[in-house]
């Protein structure tokens, strides 16, 4: 019993699942290249998405914790791994977690590749927009860090500046108080600039389909009564002309008799 309703919980949470592990996979990637050699600000750019990771994890964690009774998420679904998997030195830990977990979920008869639904849920469009954007941001603030670096008339030489830059790009607000100057980081900003506007279309998209989907429900609610009202009403006028044919019928016999009688 306890497994159907987790089955039926996690088959409405499908897409968060997957946002969740492909973060997870974002944030093992941002470990190697902390290992890797490259400039000291690129790497503080990997350490604040990592930061911003980090909550999304402890959010999906408590998250978990909280709905699934009996503390069942530590004790069935390795949520022990998840925990400690949220601290960044160990995040392996949570890619072990996450590799796990869906194998159990496979096994209880929910697979996650066929129930992931993006073209009308407007949640998985969100969270995928969300993802998008944190790649999209540390991976164009480190590349132009790597390519200013080299350039003594760059402005944009620091973490900060760089993600400051990346976001009024990625907005195409573009102030213009911090300017690529290198050919590699103008091609960065040109490729920011064209995601950019691919990715707030489909916000901006799934947004409104968010707040449409409240009247989409009541008019399908009332599409459904009104089917169920003519139903019912069809079904009613058949039973009636059912029990018309029966009494017609009844009577028929009854003067039949009065009829025999009669005449004896």
């Amino acid at each position: 019993m306890d497994e159907s309703n987790d089955l039926e919980l996690f088959a409405k949470e499908t897409n968060w699942i997957v946002f969740v592990f492909l973060v997870v996979i974002l944030s093992v990637v941002d470990l190697v290249l902390l290992l890797l050699p490259i400039e000291p600000d690129a790497k503080n750019v990997i350490l604040v998405v990592a930061v911003l990771i980090n909550l999304i994890f402890w959010v999906d964690s408590f998250y978990w914790l909280k709905k699934l009774p009996n503390r069942r998420y530590l004790t069935h679904y390795y949520g022990r791994l998840a925990f400690i998997g949220n601290i960044p030195l160990f995040a392996p830990l949570r890619l072990l977690q996450s590799y796990l977990f869906f194998k159990k979920l496979r096994k209880i008869g929910l697979s996650v590749d066929r129930e992931v639904d993006l073209k009308q849920n407007s949640k998985g469009i969100l969270l995928l927009f969300l993802f998008v954007a944190i790649v999209v941001f540390q991976t164009a603030s480190v590349f132009v860090l790597i390519f200013e670096s080299v350039d003594p008339a760059a402005d944009i030489t620091t973490s900060g500046d760089a993600l400051w830059w990346s976001f009024v790009t990625v907005a195409t607000v573009g102030y213009g108080d911090r300017v690529p100057v290198t050919p590699g980081g103008r091609i960065t900003a040109l490729f920011l600039m064209v995601v950019g506007i691919a990715m707030f279309g489909v916000f901006t998209s799934a947004l409104s389909d968010w707040f449409r989907r409240p009247r989409r429900l009541r008019e399908a609610q009332q599409k459904k009564e009104d089917e169920d009202h003519a139903v019912t009403v069809s079904e009613m006028r058949q039973l009636l002309d059912e029990q018309s044919q029966v009494y017609q019928k009844s009577i028929d016999e009854l003067a039949e008799k009065l009829n025999d009688l009669e005449g004896k």
